[in-house]
């Protein structure tokens, strides 16, 4: 095979050429020598990603996806594998993976330029509190934070938080607390879901302002939250809402938290069309006192749904 001349071509074609290829590429091109390592760093694309700090780092682009991920089989070292939705995963090899994640967190921002806007920490990872330390001394804001566990890890949830308070999106999917746990949530969040959030009480979620709030298990009673879109109503409350998602068991309990509010049913075929694939009933309006309206429907059956329009 004849070898590209690379190195020889105009500014402008070089360009061309590396814009064209993988972060795979660009990264194993860059590792050929420290020269070309430049030339990729000061002259290839910029890409973003986010992480799963010990675990994987993964980069992000319109046409798809490349993930990094950590291994301490080096047998495997470089296999890369197609992983449908998330595109495609390369193995890295290192005798330590937490160790080998950081090199290569490194790397990817010096030589990809990546910003690393979204992070995922797993609370049952070993030595999680040093890997939030290390990391928030190499980035200290994320505007993207899902923290996730299937223990009990409240002081660690906790430490994540403190960590990284200045969250705009934030996802917890913890579905074990212990008894009587309580946390303060940021207050200036634009999307926050939770798993299980029975350890925010009615005073609290009230004092919630993000615009898109989602709970899976809750503790609010039906009349807490009529209470809620009574005040959303006179625009006492949550003005810059724009959806709210909360879990219910059952139609009935649907209906007792919408007692006594005034309603409307929805009979728009394009807004009912739009909805069909997790729209479960009817579906009924609410107007603001300001005018503004708000769509209020089951969602895909378990979860009592407000989208404001």
């Amino acid at each position: 095979m004849t070898p590209f001349p690379l190195l020889q071509l105009p500014f402008v074609a070089m360009r061309h050429v590396l814009f064209m290829m993988t972060p795979f590429g660009l990264i194993d091109l860059s590792l050929i020598s420290s020269r070309i390592k430049r030339i990729v760093s000061n002259v290839g694309p910029r890409f973003e990603g986010n992480l799963v700090p010990g675990e994987s780092l993964f980069i992000t682009e319109e046409i798809g996806g490349w993930t990094y991920k950590m291994t301490s089989d080096e047998s495997k070292d470089g296999k890369v594998t197609f992983e449908g939705f998330n595109g495609y995963q390369c193995l890295k090899y290192s005798k330590d993976p937490i160790e080998g994640w950081k090199k290569w967190y490194k790397y990817l921002k010096e030589v990809l330029r990546c910003e690393f806007y979204a992070v995922t920490f797993d609370l049952t990872r070993p030595g999680i509190r040093d890997l939030v330390d290390w990391l928030k001394g190499q980035q200290e804001v994320f505007e993207s934070i899902t923290i996730q566990s299937k223990e009990e890890c409240d002081d660690d949830l906790k430490y994540v938080m403190e960590a990284f308070p200045n969250v705009l999106d934030l996802e917890i999917l913890v579905s074990r607390y212990k008894k009587n746990f309580k946390m303060e949530i940021p207050v200036n969040l634009s999307s926050l879901t939770i798993y299980n959030a029975k350890f925010i009480d009615n005073d609290q979620f009230l004092r919630l302002n993000a615009e898109d709030i989602g709970f899976g298990e809750h503790c609010l009673t039906n009349e807490e939250i009529n209470r809620f879109v009574r005040g959303w109503i006179s625009m006492e409350t949550h003005v810059g809402l724009r959806t709210l998602k909360l879990r219910m068991e059952n139609r009935k309990r649907f209906n007792g938290m919408l007692t006594g509010i005034p309603l409307e049913q929805v009979t728009d075929v394009a807004i009912l069309k739009k909805r069909e694939d997790y729209l479960f009933g009817d579906m009924f309006s609410i107007t603001r006192c300001d005018g503004k309206r708000c769509l209020v429907y089951i969602f895909s059956g378990s979860s009592l749904c407000m989208e404001v329009c």
